[in-house]
């Protein structure tokens, strides 16, 4: 099974420690328990199992290395969904999906520095966009039916998805899924032993 290796899974905590709040010092460290490690900044959660062999649960500071007690860790286990409750599961190629997101980041910056990016989902059907009102337009079609009806449109962070990516690049992964439970409800990216879990941005 292709997997996120300790090594990979900590040095891109750091990128989500970094923006999770200061007035929350519990999201500032990476959670290890018996069968699984994880980090979450409350808008994103990254996990992984079967790369932490220790019998205690420990927190560490993953830019440090050091181990840190910061509290009380929630159980992020149960935030994590099963894969055959997703509304649509899309398996999609990591280096064209990763670079699609780098140039929507980039005409997002042109389109006067917005962070957002719309995946437009329906059956048999999946693309990547820059905002609707961008005026410089990138799209990226993961999969498109000959029969455009019921679409849904998610508003997400380009950051965080390009970021949840890029772990499975550096992982050298080839494919993951990308399994989408509602508009209003955060997408999840899977590939062997991690998921990334990533909320929506809230539609005015």
């Amino acid at each position: 099974m292709t997997k996120v290796p300790y090594v990979t899974f900590m040095k891109h905590a750091q990128k989500v420690t970094k923006t999770a709040s200061k007035s929350r010092p519990i999201l500032g460290v990476v959670i290890h328990r018996e069968d699984y490690v994880a980090v979450t900044d409350s808008h994103r959660l990254y996990l992984a199992t079967d790369v932490y062999n220790g019998e205690d649960e420990k927190q560490v500071d993953p830019i440090s290395g050091l181990e840190v007690d910061n509290g009380n860790y929630p159980d992020v286990t149960r935030l994590i969904q099963e894969p055959e409750d997703a509304k649509y599961s899309y398996s999609i190629d990591v280096l064209h999906a990763f670079e699609a997101v780098k140039a929507i980041e980039i005409a997002g910056k042109v389109n006067k520095a917005t962070s957002d990016m719309n995946i437009v989902t329906g059956d048999e059907y999946l693309k990547f966009k820059t905002d609707d009102k961008a005026a410089f337009n990138v799209s990226y079609d993961v999969e498109l039916s000959p029969s455009i009806v019921n679409l849904e449109t998610s508003i997400l962070d380009i950051k965080y998805v390009k970021e949840a990516l890029h772990v499975l690049k550096d992982a050298k992964i080839e494919r993951f899924s990308l399994e989408y439970f509602g508009k209003h409800r955060p997408i999840q990216v899977r590939a062997g032993n991690f998921v990334a879990k990533i909320l929506p941005k809230r539609q005015i």
